[in-house]
């Protein structure tokens, strides 16, 4: 069983305004093979790509509850 994906609204918001699918997110969240771990923050960080861009994006985890917290954008 896949981790549930938690959609906050500030999220939701955020991607909107940078033009982001959030169903593209969900597919590098879930696959993408590029991951770290922030030892300032204490989060996750998964990088992928959403079309020609570059994103990272920081994630918590709890009990099987991936919370997405923003996504920056590299060129």
């Amino acid at each position: 069983m896949q981790p549930m994906i938690h959609w906050t609204d500030y999220l939701k918001y955020r991607a909107a305004l940078r033009g982001f699918d959030l169903e593209k997110l969900e597919a590098i969240v879930r696959h993408s093979t590029e991951r770290y771990f922030d030892t300032e923050t204490e989060r996750h960080v998964v990088v992928g790509r959403h079309n020609l861009q570059l994103v990272i994006v920081p994630y918590d985890v709890d009990n099987e509850i991936i919370t997405l917290v923003t996504g920056e954008i590299y060129r």
